[in-house]
């Protein structure tokens, strides 16, 4: 608006009457040990229980677990690299991508607890897609969607929701 002023094609701008609106902050809670042990005995049969255990163990952001691939896990040494993240976009659908900055690009040791979830993981995983046989798609994803497909971030966060 002020642009236009300038440039004459208004004589004023009348954004400068109004009153920005009030920015609210949300104060956010972490979860004490017992809220924690209850949401873990909740997620234990949920399809989803790998997924967000390794959110919570890890504090990835939600794009960054659905992008994780196996090849960025090390199951020896315990730590895992994010390399890429997965973000749905307007016209596009979930699309793959590395990190914005280069502090997004990042190694993370994992405790011996989530190592032995995502090796059940991984098995469970490979079974399925045997039962699947060509309907699944690999991307070689640690958290795809029934048929190997990206799972979009939305679905992770309905599950979340629900889970709650």
């Amino acid at each position: 608006m002020g642009h236009a002023v300038k440039k004459g094609i208004i004589y004023r701008n009348v954004v400068d009457t109004t009153d920005a609106p009030l920015v609210q902050t949300v104060e956010h809670t972490v979860p004490d040990a017992q809220a924690m042990r209850r949401f873990f005995a909740l997620i234990a049969d949920s399809p989803y229980h790998a997924l967000f255990s390794f959110l919570m163990a890890t504090g990835c952001r939600r794009g960054e677990a659905l992008g994780l691939r196996w090849q960025d896990l090390n199951f020896e040494t315990g730590v895992v690299s994010i390399v890429q993240t997965m973000q749905r976009v307007k016209g596009k659908g979930c699309i793959i991508q590395p990190p914005k900055t280069k502090a997004g690009r990042r190694a993370i040791p994992l405790d011996t607890e989530t190592v032995g979830i995502l090796r059940t993981h991984r098995a469970k995983q490979m079974a399925h897609r045997l039962r699947c046989g060509d309907a699944y798609e690999d991307h070689d994803l640690v958290f795809p969607g029934p048929l190997g497909e990206p799972l979009g971030p939305d679905v992770a966060s309905q599950a979340f929701r629900v889970l709650v």
